[in-house]
């Protein structure tokens, strides 16, 4: 019998070699990195670990670990990319007092829902959405608070540490140099800055308590004239440029020295699963965002349509990378494969891969292979009976704000959005405007390359 000495690395050594990467392309390959439909708390190797409907992830920048913020556990935890094993770093799912200061499981987190590394990997930030900003030193899992909400129920206030008040802040963004950090200040609609050699908070862009799908320019508090509904966001490489995900069906870019903000892809308060060119574009409830390391791409967690959708930062050209739309956790390629309400997701410092989170899954999509071999092999493997498609996650992230806040606003929006959380049914992406040719060639390069993923898939079911 083959499966008695056949493994999956043997099946990936021998396939593979004949075709060559790239990345990223409307074909990659999803395959699971841990996780299963049913939640848990366990620490371990691949799919051994489980998760509680897992938020934001984030890339180290030496590419050897990723950050989880599992967020209805309450944990951080950490991924080798060598081993494959999942740890816990901090927190823990007790009862009790939230937003505890402390190391490792004596840490106590509220909802948190990402993080991001230090440039020198030292720190991890976190934002926990009802503790507001805290930070984990990633060597000894201290955890402490830098920004944190009022007892007595104000919302808002710039200031040094903890005399500054968020209000649900859902992700946070290292400057490239490590002097400050963004905040997306969602419940409070502002972008908020911290600067560590000072440890104060202050506002970005934004108006308070006001969105109403306007762009502007300025930086600070009653100077900023954009009004903005951040969830996710990213720094490009150079510090030059901030990406924002909106509730709202939208993708902001932000001029970091001027505060100049404007659409770069989706209608506000307009939900659909459309590819397209800038607003033609159309996303439902877009959360994680993140720029591919020469800053040319960006990809989406497209959280109410179950897509992975990628955007040319020159252009606004929107297509989808991964899924079909319906809910599900398949694996397989490019629309072959299904997610479930992703929310948060990472490029690889190398740019070949990028990993999601989403329902109670870690899931990765590499480059498939895109040229056909020069010598094919003398004999190709049989691929074995295809397995039952996994059944669809039956928790969903629940903890995300999904309302404005409670406080009455100083200006009232023109406009209110409201964000989608329930996925639209079976959506399929339409082409609209110009798309780039990654997601309109197809040739037998590319079928080959099918064949061949499909057979590392089967055979490694098969013989793992």
């Amino acid at each position: 019998m083959m499966g008695a000495v056949l493994s999956r690395s043997v099946i990936l050594a021998v396939l593979l070699p004949y075709a060559k990467a790239s990345f990223p392309a409307s074909d990659g390959m999803a395959t699971t990195l841990g996780g299963a439909q049913s939640s848990g708390t366990e620490d371990g190797l691949g799919t051994n670990a489980k998760f509680d409907s897992p938020g934001g992830v984030a890339f180290s920048h030496d590419g050897a670990t990723v950050s989880i913020v599992d967020t209805d556990n309450g944990f951080l935890r950490t991924y080798s990319v060598a081993t494959g094993e999942f740890t816990l770093l901090a927190g823990n799912s007790a009862t009790g007092a939230n937003c505890v200061d402390g190391i490792g499981t004596n840490a106590k987190f509220n909802t948190p829902t990402s993080s991001a590394f230090s440039p020198d990997d030292a720190t991890l930030l976190v934002a926990d959405t009802a503790c507001n900003m805290r930070s984990i030193n990633v060597a000894t899992g201290e955890t402490t608070t830098l920004g944190g909400s009022d007892p007595d129920g104000d919302t808002f206030a710039d200031g040094v540490g903890t005399n500054a008040i968020f209000y649900m802040t859902e992700d946070v963004a290292f400057s490239p140099d490590g002097a400050t950090a963004v905040i997306s200040d969602t419940g409070n609609f502002l972008i908020r800055k911290y600067t560590f050699a000072t440890g104060e908070t202050t506002t970005m862009v934004g108006q308070l308590y006001t969105n109403d799908c306007t762009d502007g320019t300025g930086i600070g508090a009653g100077t900023s004239t954009a009004t903005i509904y951040p969830k996710g966001i990213a720094f490009s490489s150079d510090g030059a440029t901030l990406l924002v995900t909106e509730p709202s069906n939208t993708i902001r870019s932000i001029v970091v020295t001027s505060g100049e903000t404007t659409f770069l892809a989706g209608t506000c308060s307009s939900a659909g699963a459309v590819d397209g060119t800038g607003t033609s574009a159309l996303f439902d409830n877009p959360k994680g965002i993140a720029f591919s390391p020469d800053d040319t791409t960006a990809v989406v967690a497209d959280y109410g349509n179950n897509l992975i959708r990628s955007i040319v930062v020159s252009t606004g050209v929107t297509t989808t990378l991964a899924g079909i739309g319906d809910l599900g956790s398949d694996d397989g390629i490019g629309t072959n494969t299904l997610f479930g309400m992703p929310a948060g997701i990472a490029f690889s410092p190398d740019g070949a891969t990028v990993v999601v989170a989403h329902s109670n899954r870690i899931r990765q999509i590499e480059a498939a292979p895109t040229e056909s071999p020069t010598e094919s092999p003398t004999k190709s493997p049989t691929p074995s009976p295809t397995m039952s498609p996994t059944k669809s996650p039956t928790k969903s992230p629940t903890k995300s704000p999904t309302k404005s806040p409670t406080k009455s606003p100083t200006k009232s929006p023109t406009k209110s959005p409201t964000e989608a959380s329930t996925p639209s049914p079976t959506p399929s992406p339409t082409a609209g405007g110009e798309v780039s040719s990654a997601a309109t060639t197809f040739s037998a390069a590319r079928s080959l390359k099918v064949l061949l993923s499909a057979t590392v898939m089967a055979l490694s079911a098969a013989f793992a």
